[in-house]
């Protein structure tokens, strides 16, 4: 069928690539040209709903800023990535990038799902094993099946060396012997022995699995606070091909009386109501998170829930379970896939938080689950009051993070309304100072407390305005004047930059019309854009409808970007940047050079003008102007004009103007102005009333 040309070569390629089992894809400009059936399926959606979307929106959140596809294309070997699925959920894959030979902007894509692999290898870790020397053949389902055991038996598994020393429990651990598995985990497996239990702790044991491999009995163990009880041990040897031991595996149940069990030692391990773990399983969880955390020296954050209003009074049981799986609802959506929910109690929840970047992530996850609770629902009015801990700061233990976080929610709850507080009292007021900062902003667009301010950049040759930056600027009347470096990054934490984007867009849209019709028709507005702006599905079109609606002309606007955008997202930003050239409207490169400064960035995007960050201009030192005057050269060999920022002095400016730069913006020619008063200095023309020293 190859030669005689019943098939165009596409089409038997399409269906060649459409039996292949995993995901292959073709994207261009970053963005899915082609999906397979496979890819499909693993990503769990119709490929109309793929095709057209950047491949970085694929990724789990986690590789935001780290991963694309030009890292993948630079990795010689394949890389293990978990891929975001349409339905909300995740896969492990491996994942193999290539450029077309044919076309530099097309990447060929291959995702292979290791999902069952990946489960084997923490299997592995957990058993201290390198997961890496394993046997290729080994069956990954009984891996698989050893691994949701370990997780989710109400008997307590011990693994220990040939040393007898612990090297990791199970969640139901805690339940079982009251000890904490964070003590637990490096200390010898003699702490469960009682004074006269012997037995499971004697040589009798030992002498078994080193002679027979398997051992079984009623023992007596001492329980954590100190107390016994008696419990069943399945002791197994865990061993090679060649019979020689590796490891001890012991199973620990309940048998006969119980002389003072610890905590939780008859309270199954998931909520039935919900699905959720309990107090054991939790514990035993975070522990492992703090041991971690510990080595590692990341963070882990706690928080207590109490649900307010899950079961009151005159509610029949169908509104209880309704609000109830509401609850449960909106906590799982605010939680990642590798944190931990647990039902504490009737109306009381627990999350653990690994790898938390910083306190203000967990205030960040605490705002969510109190806005999303705040949306109108035809259920019970629900109000959470949320507590909050943080490894190392609040303690060096589960117990301690749990009983701070409790306590912090006992505060929380004295206000009425949904809320959060930290224990620590230096983060719980950066937190409310910070929740305060969200709540006026929620609010500030729709009290008009945003406007626009304008600074113009000036060419050098005759000192007249080439264009204009439009910077936002709130004034509240609570806060009065805030910075911009204090609210714009809480404007992109609480997901509001994209209406006030388009906002603004259309507002400089409309000014540009009617400084045009006063005669100032060469004039160029510039508007900056956030990453989340630049990553906007709709962007384009965004843009093109406000320029169409307002008359504005494309071509004197333009957009700012910082040079941090294309290091952490060049392919996305590729694709949207050639998209805004094609509407006509202009890309300023902001802060270049306050970075990884690259070459490449000049070359590979549409850039028109290159703005040099002010660490070469404000405070400037005459060491500085070979840098200026390199950026200058390479910018001018792209055809693309040099402005030089935050210029102050006669100095800086004779500087700048030697080392090459085109256009200059800064104090010494005009500070931001409102727009009718910027409309006035236009009218004037002059843009050095007072010289500057």
């Amino acid at each position: 069928m190859g030669t005689n040309g019943a098939f165009p070569v596409f089409d038997w390629g399409k269906e060649l690539v459409d039996l292949v089992a995993d995901l292959v894809c073709v994207c261009r400009d970053g963005q899915v040209a082609y999906v397979n059936d496979a890819g499909a399926r693993m990503l769990k959606g119709e490929e109309s709903a793929i095709v057209g979307r950047p491949f970085t929106d694929f990724l789990h959140a986690d590789y935001v800023g780290i991963v694309d596809l030009s890292t993948l294309v630079a990795e010689a070997a394949p890389a293990s990535l978990i891929l975001s699925c349409l339905d909300g959920s995740s896969v492990w894959t491996e994942v193999v990038a290539r450029r077309s030979r044919s076309s530099e902007n097309v990447v060929l894509v291959r995702a292979h799902d290791i999902s069952l692999s990946m489960k084997a290898a923490e299997l592995l870790r957990r058993h201290g094993e390198d997961p890496g020397g394993g046997p290729a053949d080994s069956s990954q389902d009984h891996l698989l099946l050893a691994a949701t055991i370990f997780d989710v038996a109400s008997e307590a598994i011990v693994l220990c060396d040939t040393r007898r020393t612990i090297s990791a429990v199970n969640p139901a651990f805690v339940a079982v012997t009251g000890h904490d598995p964070g003590s637990a985990v490096g200390a010898r497996v003699d702490i469960l022995a009682s004074q006269g239990g012997g037995g499971a702790f004697s040589a009798e044991m030992w002498m078994a699995l080193d002679s027979v491999g398997r051992w079984r009995g009623d023992v007596e163990i001492r329980t954590g606070q100190g107390g016994t009880r008696v419990v069943h041990v399945s002791a197994a040897a865990a061993r090679d091909t060649d019979g020689v031991t590796h490891a001890y595996v012991l199973m620990i149940g309940a048998a006969g009386s119980d002389g003072n069990a610890g905590r939780g030692g008859t309270e199954t391990a998931i909520d039935q109501a919900t699905g959720l773990p309990r107090l054991a399983p939790f514990l035993g969880r975070l522990s492992q998170a703090v041991a971690g955390a510990s080595r590692s020296g990341q963070r882990i954050g706690v928080m207590v829930i109490d649900v307010g209003g899950l079961s009151p009074a005159g509610a029949d049981q169908k509104q209880i379970e309704a609000a109830l799986g509401r609850a449960v609802g909106i906590l799982t959506s605010c939680v990642r896939d590798y944190d931990t929910l647990a039902r504490m109690g009737d109306s009381v929840f627990a999350i653990a938080m690994s790898n938390l970047e910083g306190p203000n992530s967990a205030s960040i996850v605490a705002r969510r689950i109190v806005q999303k609770f705040s949306q109108p629902s035809d259920g019970l009015r629900l109000t959470p009051a949320i507590g909050i801990t943080v490894y190392p700061i609040d303690g060096p233990d589960t117990d301690s993070l749990l009983r701070d976080a409790e306590t912090a929610m006992l505060k929380a709850k004295t206000f009425s309304a949904p809320n959060f507080r930290f224990f620590d009292q230096e983060l719980n007021r950066d937190a409310q100072d910070r929740l305060s900062l969200w709540r006026e902003l929620a609010r500030a667009q729709e009290r008009k407390e945003f406007h626009i301010h304008y600074q113009p950049r000036i060419e050098l040759k005759n000192e007249r305005a080439t264009g204009m930056e439009a910077l936002l600027r709130w004034r509240n009347p609570r806060l009065g004047d805030v910075e911009p470096l204090r609210f714009i990054p809480a404007l992109e934490e609480i997901g509001g930059m994209e209406p006030l984007g388009a906002w603004m867009l259309e507002e400089v849209c409309r000014q540009q019309v009617e400084w045009t019709k006063a005669g100032h028709r060469s004039l160029r507005l510039s508007i900056n854009l956030s990453e989340r702006q630049l990553r906007q599905r709709g962007f384009l079109a965004l843009v093109r409808d406000t320029v169409r609606r307002t008359g504005a002309d494309p071509t004197r606007i333009e957009v700012e970007i910082v040079e941090e955008m294309l290091v952490r997202d060049a392919e996305s930003c590729v694709a949207t940047l050639w998209g805004l050239r094609e509407i006509g409207v202009g890309v300023v490169l902001d802060n270049f050079g306050s970075g990884d400064g690259s070459v490449n960035h000049l070359r590979r995007f549409p850039i028109s003008v290159v703005k040099v960050d002010p660490q070469f201009t404000g405070g400037f030192s005459g060491g500085r102007a070979p840098a200026v005057s390199a950026i200058a050269g390479m910018a001018h060999g792209f055809e693309q004009t040099v402005v030089a920022e935050a210029v102050e002095t006669e100095e800086q400016l004779n500087v700048m103007r030697a080392s090459g730069c085109d256009e200059a913006q800064g104090l010494l020619f005009c500070p931001p102005l409102p727009a009718v008063e910027m409309t006035a200095r236009l009218g004037l023309g002059r843009w050095r009333t007072r010289a500057r020293p």
